[in-house]
C-alpha cells in the first residue's frame, strides 16, 4: 500500500526542557557543539535553535502575509505552527567536508558569459565554499553517511524547520529587514558584482567598463554590492540573531519537503512539525536562494521548485540520481533532532521515494 501521492506528517521530535522562542536560551541538554567525524578532519558547528516555555514545542507563524512586497499565493495563508527542538548546521555543508563523503563529487564551476582558451569559469569548488550540484537524494546519503559515523540521527529539515531557524524571531521578509533594506554585509544575494559577467573575453579576461544591456542581462539589485561574486566561502556575512550564517543567498539549501500547491492550505494552526512528504523526484523544494537571486526569491517565505532540467547537461541515461549538473546554486545544511527518532521515522526521512515506481523514469 502506497500513501496519497501528496500529503502531510507530523512528527513529535522532541517533547521537553524547552526555553522560550524570542531569543532565549536553549534547554540546559542542549548547547552548541561541534560535530566531528572520526578518521577524518571533519568538524561541523551545530546550533541549537530556541523553543518554547514549559516543555512545549515552539511556535511561530510559517509563511508570507498577503501584503509582502514579491509574495507568491503558495507561501500562505500565514499559520502559527509549532516546530519541535533541533540542531541546526551554523553553515551550509562545504565541499571539503562534503569529500569526505563523496571524493568524486565536484561542485565545478560557473560557466563564463563569454569564451577563453582553457578557462571555463569561476570556481564553485574551493574547499570552504558550499558544496552545490547535489541531489536531494545525494545531500540525503551525507546525512545517512553522517548518522552512521556518528551514532546521531542527521537529516535535512523540513521547510518549517528551516523557516523558523531563518527568521530567527523576526517577522520581516528577510531576518535584517526588507526588500529595501541593504543586504551588503548579511548576504550574498544578486547584487552590483554580477556586473562582472559582462566580459571582454578577445584578448585578456576583463569585466567590460560600461557594459550595454546586450553584455550586462544578468538580473540584479544594482543599488547594493555585497562584493560575492558567485558562491562565498561559508561564514563570510553576519550571522542571523540565532547564530545562523547564509540562511538568505549563498546558496540555496534543499529541505525535506516536496511541493504541492495545495499542501499548504492544508495545515492548520497549532499544527506540530508540518512536513509535505515527497513521493516522487520532482519538483522538491529549496529554501533561501542564492548569490543568483535577487532578493524577492531570498525571503524567508520563498521558495523554489526543482526540475528536471537541473540535469538538463547529464549525459547519462537514465541521469543520475545523485547530481544535478545545472544546478550549480543548491546546496544544504543539516539538523539533528533534540530526540532520535525510530528507525522507521528516520527510513522515510532518508528514502521518501524508495518505494515510488515512477522515480526513475522521470529522469529519463
Amino acid at each position: 500500500h502506497c500513501p496519497p501521492l501528496v500529503f502531510g506528517l507530523t512528527l513529535a521530535l522532541a517533547s521537553t526542557g524547552l526555553a522560550q522562542q524570542n531569543g532565549s536560551a536553549a534547554p540546559a541538554s542542549m548547547q552548541t557543539y561541534v560535530e566531528s567525524v572520526a578518521g577524518t578532519e571533519i568538524e561541523i558547528p551545530m546550533v541549537p535553535i530556541p523553543v518554547g516555555e514549559d516543555g512545549y514545542p515552539a511556535s511561530f507563524r510559517m509563511g508570507s502575509p498577503a501584503d509582502e512586497d514579491g509574495r507568491n499565493a503558495d507561501e500562505g495563508p500565514q499559520v502559527e505552527i509549532e516546530v519541535a527542538p533541533f540542531w541546526i548546521g551554523k553553515f551550509e555543508v562545504t565541499n571539503e567536508q562534503f569529500a569526505r563523503f563523496d571524493a568524486e563529487h565536484d561542485s565545478q564551476v560557473e560557466p563564463m558569459h563569454g569564451y577563453q582558451f582553457g578557462v571555463h569559469g569561476y570556481p564553485t569548488n574551493q574547499p570552504e565554499q558550499p558544496v552545490v550540484r547535489v541531489s536531494w537524494n545525494q545531500a540525503m546519503a551525507f546525512c545517512r553517511w553522517l548518522s552512521r559515523k556518528t551514532g546521531r540521527q542527521f537529516t535535512l529539515p523540513t521547510e518549517a524547520q528551516w523557516e523558523y531557524a531563518c527568521r530567527a524571531g523576526t517577522a520581516t521578509p528577510m531576518f535584517y529587514g526588507d526588500l529595501d533594506t541593504d543586504f551588503s554585509s548579511f548576504a550574498n544575494l544578486g547584487d552590483e558584482k554580477l556586473r562582472e559577467f559582462a566580459l571582454d573575453t578577445y584578448v585578456n579576461i576583463r569585466p567590460i567598463p560600461n557594459p550595454s544591456p546586450y553584455d550586462d542581462w544578468v538580473p540584479k539589485d544594482a543599488r547594493f554590492n555585497d562584493g560575492g561574486f558567485v558562491s562565498a566561502a561559508v561564514g563570510q556575512y553576519h550571522a542571523n540573531p540565532w547564530g545562523l550564517h547564509d540562511m538568505h543567498g549563498n546558496v540555496a539549501e534543499w529541505v525535506l519537503d516536496g511541493y504541492s500547491e495545495t499542501f499548504r492550505s492544508s495545515v492548520m494552526d497549532g499544527a506540530l512539525n508540518p512536513w509535505n512528504i515527497a513521493v516522487k523526484r520532482y519538483p522538491r523544494l529549496s529554501k533561501g536562494g542564492s548569490w543568483d537571486h535577487d532578493a524577492i526569491d531570498c525571503r524567508s517565505a520563498s521558495r523554489m521548485v526543482s526540475e528536471n532540467d537541473w540535469k538538463d547537461t547529464d549525459p547519462q541515461v537514465p541521469k543520475s540520481v545523485w547530481y544535478h549538473t545545472d544546478a550549480q546554486f543548491v546546496g544544504f545544511r543539516i539538523i539533528r533532532p533534540l530526540k532520535t527518532p525510530s528507525a522507521e521515522e528516520m527510513h522515510l526521512y532518508w528514502n521518501t521515494d524508495w518505494w515510488e515506481p515512477r522515480r526513475n523514469g522521470e529522469d529519463l
